[in-house]
């Protein structure tokens, strides 16, 4: 903890109060960017603060910022030697805002489990959040390195935190975890607070980027084939309906040729059909519900 102290009096030394208050934003975002005129509206800062706060960072290599379109969004670089120190002095000020009774239940659980093969131990859910009330259980996730945890696992992780409060104990593979993830991963990447390992954790957010991505390419391929599909359903839906008015345009040259009344048809034309249709419709007087010859 003293380095990471020594880390932050260096870092406001080089900064003001503002930016120091644009870091622990964009921490609390990341992965997502931000713009200048979110960060102030969130911050209730001018937007020439923010902006001077900013080229600040900038310059201590600490925030990255990159044009799309109109916008600039800025984000913190992952590769700065000041994200590390950042990152663990904000994650244990945020656990210091969880509930003593909590803190406590936390800390004999992780005194109490054997965290060798363990990758990393987050708490998230309302308790990380913020949000829990009293009655709130503690959701945890642990993550093992080779995926293989005892099913005595869970029920001891229940028993150490106290008969008078409920533990949610999730566990995943390291592989499982790393892929696309569900809900409870989502949730533990972007607010979780990390128990153990915290740079896995700085890890997880930063490569939740690139599992955006491949979720977003996935969801694009399955929008591609649906619309394929739907196409070649109009295609079918189209010939299909030709055919019906080749049938009916037929039955009414019949009718014609034969001198006899024909029930009304709900008839789609276009192409070679309409001269069809302009011939007939001139033979042809609509009365009430049925066709009749003139």
């Amino acid at each position: 903890m003293v380095q990471i102290y020594k880390e932050r009096d260096s870092l406001d030394a080089l900064a003001t109060r503002t930016s120091m208050r644009v870091v622990r934003t964009l921490f609390a975002s990341a992965p997502r960017a931000m713009t200048s005129s979110q960060l102030a509206g969130g911050l209730e800062t001018s937007r020439s603060g923010i902006q001077r706060a900013l080229a600040r960072l900038e310059g201590l290599g600490l925030v990255r910022s990159e044009a799309r379109g109109r916008l600039v969004l800025h984000g913190i670089r992952s590769s700065s030697p000041l994200v590390g120190p950042l990152f663990e002095m904000f994650n244990h000020e945020r656990y210091l805002d969880v509930r003593p009774k909590i803190r406590d239940a936390l800390e004999r659980i992780m005194g109490g489990v054997d965290t060798t093969d363990l990758s990393c131990v987050l708490l998230f859910g309302s308790q990380a959040k913020g949000t829990s009330r009293e009655t709130s259980d503690i959701d945890m996730c642990f993550v093992w390195r080779d995926g293989a945890w005892d099913e005595a696992f869970q029920p001891l992780v229940r028993e150490l935190a106290s008969p008078h409060i409920l533990v949610e104990p999730h566990c995943y593979s390291l592989a499982d975890f790393q892929a696309v993830p569900d809900l409870v991963v989502l949730d533990s990447i972007l607010f979780g607070i990390s128990l153990h390992r915290h740079s896995f954790l700085r890890s997880a957010r930063h490569d939740l980027v690139s599992i955006r991505k491949e979720v977003l390419l996935a969801r694009l391929e399955g929008c591609r084939r649906v619309l394929e599909e739907a196409t070649q359903e109009i295609r079918e839906a189209r010939d299909y309906l030709e055919t019906i008015v080749e049938v009916g345009l037929t039955e009414v040259e019949s009718v014609l040729h034969h001198g006899v009344t024909l029930p009304r048809a709900q008839i789609m034309a276009e192409g070679d059909h309409e001269a069809r249709l302009a011939r007939l419709s001139q033979e042809l007087a609509l009365e009430g519900d049925r066709v009749s010859l003139i």
